[in-house]
C-alpha cells in the first residue's frame, strides 16, 4: 500500500515538475488541482512536487529552447 502510494505521488510529482517547467506555473497548478478533484491528497504531495521543480528548474531553459 505505502509503494504504490509512493509511486502514484512520485509520477503525479514528475509530471507536475515537467509541466512548470515545459509550459509554465499556470499549467502545473491546473494539473494539481485536478488531482485534489480527482481524490488524490495534493498536502501529502506537495514538499515532493516542490522538489521535483526544483529538480527541474536548471532545464528548464533548455526544454523551452533558450527563448
Amino acid at each position: 500500500m505505502v509503494m504504490e502510494l509512493l509511486a502514484v505521488v512520485f509520477a503525479v510529482s514528475v509530471v507536475v515538475g515537467f509541466l512548470y517547467s515545459w509550459l509554465g506555473l499556470a499549467y502545473a497548478m491546473s494539473f494539481m488541482v485536478s488531482s485534489a478533484l480527482m481524490g488524490l491528497n495534493v498536502n501529502s504531495m506537495l514538499p515532493y512536487i516542490l522538489l521535483s521543480q526544483a529538480m527541474v528548474s536548471p532545464f528548464a531553459a533548455v526544454i523551452r529552447g533558450r527563448r
